[in-house]
């Protein structure tokens, strides 16, 4: 996937409480792991995607980065993952779109579309790696912004920016 204006917004924009342990869900060719440990010197970050030849881009670049001992790179789905702790931050640049078409290559249509992961069980995910004064910070279109700000709602996590669609974990709204 070619970088975009998006995720490199996203990982300039994002901001935790804490940053001593993040987690960027669907990493891709770990750019914005890349931009967390720029901007976070002290963090210790974990990176995972689904996708094997995104994780070989991902692992090639992190290694050849100056922050590559602070990063853990794992191929493996985000909803069947056992966490050995909780994290302060998430960041994810998740698959965009709900509905239309989807690319006839199976890579980038998992990347755009929410078939193999939907924003409701992202949120519900997110809810469960975060420690209590963690946060996840989300870029969306602005229908898929709405949908996942109602969906913040229903299971109470307060929205601190449409925005960005920043998720406080276990904030009163």
């Amino acid at each position: 996937m070619p970088v975009s204006t998006d995720g490199v917004l996203l990982g300039a924009w994002a901001r935790f409480h804490s940053s001593d342990t993040l987690l960027d869900i669907g990493t891709g060719t770990g750019l914005l792991t890349l931009m967390l440990a720029q901007r976070f010197i002290d963090a210790a970050i974990t990176a995972v995607d689904i996708d094997e030849t995104a994780i070989v881009d991902a692992t090639y670049n992190i290694q050849h980065s100056p922050w590559h001992k602070r990063i853990t790179v794992l191929l493996c789905d985000i909803l069947a993952q056992p966490f050995e702790h909780t994290f302060d931050g998430i960041i994810c640049n998740p698959p965009y779109f709900n509905s239309g078409e989807t690319a006839k290559n199976s890579q980038r249509a998992t990347a755009r579309h929410t078939h193999t992961l939907s924003h409701e069980h992202l949120l519900d995910r997110c809810d469960k790696l975060l420690n209590k004064e963690g946060s996840a910070s989300f870029v969306l279109p602005k229908v898929e912004g709405g949908a996942i700000h109602r969906a913040c709602q229903a299971q109470r996590l307060a929205l601190e920016s449409n925005l960005l669609c920043t998720a406080n974990h276990k904030q009163a709204l």
